[in-house]
């Protein structure tokens, strides 16, 4: 099992996207933010022997820091065909066998799991679209780990209570963001954000 340390260079190895679409707000989570979520959730016994889900996989760095830690199966969901291809290559270098990949809309997969960890589009050019996978999540797993920007606390707060999601522990970062997009005019940039845990704590009434 690899330490934090040893997780953050493994996961630094990995390639990221090769085309980010602005459309769908594609940024590499960074190899350390990535280490750090996964291993909080060790921790906390919501990885090891658990059926994860990463959810927004990209190109696969959070579910494949689950792979590492000892999952007992990791899901990956992408949208994008492209981003699909680069997380197989990714996935070619831990050289495990105990995932799947699919393509599908975060909004709308029905596949169960014990934990998801996410890094949903913002919602910067997709209005609430954090929300509208936070609520899909909420019904596929108890536990969920995601990542939002820290200017929007009090309306995930309002809209987990809505989901009956309680959050339990709350961690506090900057997301370095690299010129990848045509309107980036910052050769990179920070962004102050939450990454939260999330538990079910009863069922969503119709919202």
């Amino acid at each position: 099992m690899p330490t934090k340390k040893e997780l953050a260079i493994e996961l630094s190895k990995l390639r990221g996207f090769n085309n980010p679409k602005q459309e769908l707000e594609q940024y590499t989570t960074p190899s350390e933010i990535a280490a750090s979520i996964a291993w909080n959730a060790y921790m906390l016994g919501d990885i090891k022997e658990k059926i994860v889900m990463d959810l927004c996989a990209g190109t696969g760095i959070l579910g494949i820091s689950a792979l590492l830690l000892g999952a007992r199966r990791v899901i990956f969901i992408e949208i994008d065909p492209e981003a699909v291809r680069v997380l197989r290559e990714n996935l070619k270098t831990i050289e495990m066998s105990n995932y799947e990949v699919l393509i599908s809309d975060a909004r709308s997969v029905n596949t169960n799991a014990d934990t998801i960890l996410m890094n949903p589009p913002f919602g910067t050019r997709n209005r609430h679209i954090d929300m509208e996978i936070l609520m899909n999540a909420s019904r596929i797993a108890r536990i969920i780990y995601s990542i939002h920007l820290a200017a929007t606390h009090e309306y995930v707060k309002m809209r987990a209570r809505e989901l009956g999601l309680r959050i339990t522990h709350i961690w506090n970062s900057k997301l370095l963001l690299k010129q990848s997009m045509p309107f980036h005019w910052k050769n990179k940039h920070y962004t102050d954000i939450n990454i939260y845990r999330f538990e079910k704590i009863y069922k969503e009434r119709g919202i």
